[in-house]
């Protein structure tokens, strides 16, 4: 479609042809629907990353392995012997006179009463 337009540097009137190109629209369109999904996925991804339930280790707890401090008391493997027993479980001591359990230093048994 043409339009008459007045020129000021000529000073007279000019047909201008309308050039409306649907090129630049369609594009932008594109461009800021791929913005849009892009920061789709990207919300997305931070909701899922911030609320997943961290991975924990069955048998340690752990929630990675970063996580796990590894001491020289600890070792690095597993192992599936059973911990020897503490000294002071082995050193158990028994009422002479009822049999009762006596812990610690006791000097008197918690059951009967009687010194040991």
């Amino acid at each position: 479609m043409d339009k008459i337009m007045y020129c000021n540097l000529c000073e007279r009137n000019v047909k201008v042809k309308e050039n409306f190109s649907c090129g630049i629209v369609i594009l932008c369109l594109i461009l800021v629907l791929v913005f849009f999904i892009g920061l789709f996925l990207l919300v997305g991804y931070l909701i899922y990353y911030y609320t997943a339930k961290p991975y924990k280790c069955s048998i340690c707890k752990t929630k990675s392995l970063s996580e796990r401090k590894l001491t020289a008391a600890q070792p690095a493997t597993l192992s599936t012997a059973a911990p020897a027993p503490a000294a002071a479980e082995s050193a158990k001591r028994f009422c002479p006179n009822c049999g009762g359990a006596v812990t610690g230093q006791e000097k008197f048994c918690s059951s009967c009463g009687s010194e040991i």
